[in-house]
């Protein structure tokens, strides 16, 4: 049998609730998916996977964590968008 082919990496969203990966604008920076972030009361760097918006108007962020995990959070707990780095290229 076939797989399922799905639109988004981490599955359709359900009904009433839209998923953004790519364009988010969190305090003046555009973000991407792996993008770094500091949270507020929070150890480590995260990384930016989604936005997710309820139809009530409610929005929050998912990430990974300092050690893989994942966590949801509303986005004014988002303390600083870091730079995202390009990868170095192997030496010559």
């Amino acid at each position: 049998m076939a797989r399922k082919v799905r639109q988004h990496p981490f599955g359709d969203p359900p009904a009433g609730v839209t998923h953004q990966y790519d364009g988010v604008k969190v305090n003046g920076r555009i973000l991407s998916p792996k993008h770094p972030l500091k949270l507020t009361g929070r150890r480590g760097t995260y990384e930016f996977i989604r936005l997710v918006t309820r139809s009530d108007g409610k929005a929050w962020i998912d990430c990974f964590g300092p050690q893989g995990e994942f966590c949801s959070v509303r986005t004014d707990a988002i303390q600083t968008v870091r730079v995202k780095r390009a990868a170095r290229s192997a030496r010559r």
